[in-house]
């Protein structure tokens, strides 16, 4: 176990070269964040910070990039954020 949240911990993905682990924290049921970690563990990183629900986070190929789905705008869209 590398996390130990009194959230719910869900749709962890690993980066393209295996180094870090992101995945979602969920608040109350309405809103939620991505975080990532190295893959051993500690040294937890807030990614979004969204008033709703920012989740399925996707990294691109070349692990630049973030992909996650958030309806922060009303309804749900897809965003990316640069990771370098």
């Amino acid at each position: 176990m590398i996390t130990r949240s009194p959230n719910s911990t869900f749709v962890p993905k690993w980066s393209a070269d295996g180094a870090t682990i992101t995945f979602v924290i969920e608040y109350d049921g309405l809103r939620a964040n991505i975080f990532v970690m190295p893959a051993e563990g500690g040294n937890l990183k807030r990614l979004t910070a969204g008033p709703k629900f920012d989740g399925r986070p996707a990294y691109s190929p070349d692990g630049t990039k973030l992909a996650f789905e958030s309806n922060r705008d009303g309804n749900f869209e897809i965003y990316v954020m640069s990771l370098r």
